[in-house]
């Protein structure tokens, strides 16, 4: 048995994954919403990837060396990709057994009951779009879960929060369970298992998860009177989990207890103005461009090169100034309609839809020609010509040369095929001929015919 996925197919993946993985730093700065599209977008297309050339889809021919296009043609070992497998399972099977081991952890977790803030929470989940019922549940720290029930867990600190500050907090992971921002992370923390063997692939998932953070804080924050108000509630909630007992002396040290997290961009993006006009440097055609080579390098295929001409090379022309090449053999067809009126055989336009037989070479041979007749039964309804009996071979050579050939067209052509003169032409064509309205026996003749004087005719 073949190996489904080839040595094009593995360069194909790993160049895909290295301009994903070097594109995300560098474009969308900005704008994370769309650098979190372009990173779950380079995730589908792995996905895509090694299954486009199997599924036969849409393909780029690029001209290659007879080596080259060998050696990138060649099936990877059963071997490697049993390992590959075998390992990218574990991995699955692992994270999977994580996220059934956070379900079970929060529904551990104790209600919480607090009217107040589940007030807070309803009016915070119908402003930011939230149609679902929201379980809170009180934990270590603050986090949201789709995977299952709706679930936000507060930490019992929660309850010396200031209003700004709970407030904040709420939106911000509502916002994530308005947009199941877990789900998503969980199919790019899948993807990033499933090919561990480019560990690069890892920054990706940073940068989603980056990206994720700060579309949600772009969001969550307008349901605040300004951004200021929405870092110094999140960052207050930061310090109190992290530093339990001390105090901030004043909104100014903020950046400067964050260090070095990344909730120290993400407070700084928010702070900062920025610019109305147009940024050029935000990565438009940078991303058209990657989406191409993206699109290009997941469809290429490699083809022969054609061998360039010496230049020293006479040219014989094709067409020679002798006698005319003889003409062709031939496979004509003629559709007719059985009169049952007048028991006469009614001619029917020709159509390009019915089966062609190929001539066959032991009667080219042998200078034979022949004919061949098929019959089957067909009915008009209000839904159009349906047939009620296969196609039946009447009569034939002798030789039995062309029966085979005839038989082997009928099985290769759809069954709506057969009979198709009959279907171009209208009901009306019919008047006046004395033809049942229902019940048609249709038959086609087949000849084969060599224009040459010394053909054998069979008939």
């Amino acid at each position: 048995m073949i190996s489904p996925l080839t040595l094009q197919t593995l360069l194909t993946l790993v160049v895909c994954s290295l301009l994903a993985s070097a594109a995300l730093p560098m474009i969308y700065r900005r704008n994370p919403s769309r650098r979190k599209v372009l990173a779950a977008a380079s995730a589908a297309v792995l996905l895509i990837v090694p299954w486009w050339a199997p599924v036969g889809m849409w393909t780029v021919p690029v001209a290659t060396g007879a080596e080259l296009r060998r050696l990138l043609n060649q099936p990877l070992p059963w071997l490697l990709l049993t390992a590959w497998w075998a390992v990218s399972a574990f991995l699955v099977v692992r994270s999977l057994a994580a996220v059934a081991h956070s379900r079970r952890w929060l529904s551990r977790l104790p209600p919480l009951a607090d009217p107040r803030l589940e007030h807070e929470v309803r009016r915070l989940a119908r402003y930011l779009g939230l149609r679902h019922p929201i379980h809170l549940r009180c934990g270590h720290t603050a986090c949201a879960s789709t995977l299952g029930a709706y679930t936000l867990v507060l930490p019992a600190a929660a309850a010396q929060w200031s209003m700004e500050t709970r407030t904040a907090v709420l939106a911000h992971e509502i916002t994530h369970l308005q947009r199941r921002d877990d789900r998503l992370l969980l199919a790019v923390r899948l993807l990033v298992d499933w090919y561990w063997w480019m560990p690069w692939l890892r920054s990706l998932r940073q940068r989603f998860e980056e990206a994720m953070e700060e579309s949600c804080d772009d969001r969550a924050s307008a349901a605040l009177p300004s951004r200021a108000a929405y870092v110094a509630g999140v960052v207050h909630a930061a310090r109190s989990l992290a530093w339990r007992g001390r105090h901030d002396t004043g909104p100014e040290r903020w950046l400067a207890l964050l260090g070095s997290a990344h909730l120290t961009i993400r407070a700084n993006r928010l702070l900062e103005r920025p610019a109305a006009r147009f940024n050029p440097s935000d990565g438009h055609w940078t991303l058209l461009w990657l989406i191409l080579v993206l699109l290009v390098g997941a469809a290429a295929r490699p083809i022969a090169a054609p061998i360039p001409i010496p230049g020293d090379a006479i040219v014989v022309p094709l067409v020679s100034s002798g006698p005319a090449d003889p003409a062709p053999p031939q496979v004509r067809v003629r559709s007719f309609v059985l009169d049952r009126a007048s028991a006469r055989w009614r001619a029917l336009p020709e159509s390009a839809r019915d089966p062609m037989p190929v001539y066959p070479a032991a009667a080219l041979e042998r200078g034979l020609t022949g004919m061949v007749i098929v019959e089957l039964q067909a009915r008009f309804t209000r839904f159009g010509l349906i047939r009620t009996s296969p196609p039946r071979i009447t009569s034939t050579d002798p030789s039995g040369l062309f029966r085979g050939a005839v038989e082997r067209a009928l099985a290769r052509s759809p069954s709506f095929e057969h009979g198709a003169a009959l279907r171009i032409a209208s009901l009306h064509d019919f008047a006046g001929a004395s033809l049942p309205a229902r019940d048609l026996l249709l038959r086609q003749e087949y000849r084969f015919e060599l224009p040459l004087p010394e053909a054998a005719s069979t008939q």
